[in-house]
């Protein structure tokens, strides 16, 4: 015989694991809860930048941001390497088919290269800024830009 004790615990039973599979289908890549939705990092490469991606051993890493709050998880991380864009442009161009990145277009601008690439789910942008007068290149890396 069913009492009403034994429903209610069923339900409630029932209930929890209706939560359990939501929560394991809102996880994603398990990206989204490995730090607070809003992240801004000054001096440190973002956790969220794969560790294949081919940063320049001469970079410095300035200002970062990782948005956690949106799916994809959104990252964005500016850097400076003492080298003329034409060098760094052509880092990049070597080292991201080396390490299975896929070089979707390049652009060059007036006072900038834009180069768009993508691995498997991953897609990102690079936007290369010369500042001729110190020979430095400001570069700008988006992963998962939106639209």
């Amino acid at each position: 015989m069913v009492t009403s004790s034994s429903f209610r615990s069923g339900r409630v039973i029932a209930v929890f694991a209706a939560a359990l599979l939501v929560l394991a289908a809102c996880g994603g890549d398990g990206t989204r809860d490995d730090g607070p939705e809003l992240e801004f990092l000054d001096g440190e490469v973002p956790s969220t930048v794969p560790d294949d991606f081919p940063i320049p051993a001469e970079a410095v890493a300035g200002k970062g941001l990782i948005n956690r709050g949106i799916d994809p998880v959104y990252t964005e991380l500016t850097m400076r390497i003492p080298a003329p864009a034409e060098s760094v442009f052509a880092y990049f161009q070597d080292n991201l088919p080396l390490r299975d990145y896929d070089i979707e277009s390049v652009e060059s601008l007036q006072d900038r290269i834009v180069v768009a690439f993508s691995k498997g789910e991953l897609e990102g942008e690079l936007r290369l800024q010369e500042e001729i007068s110190i020979q430095v290149t400001t570069v700008v890396l988006e992963l998962n830009p939106a639209g």
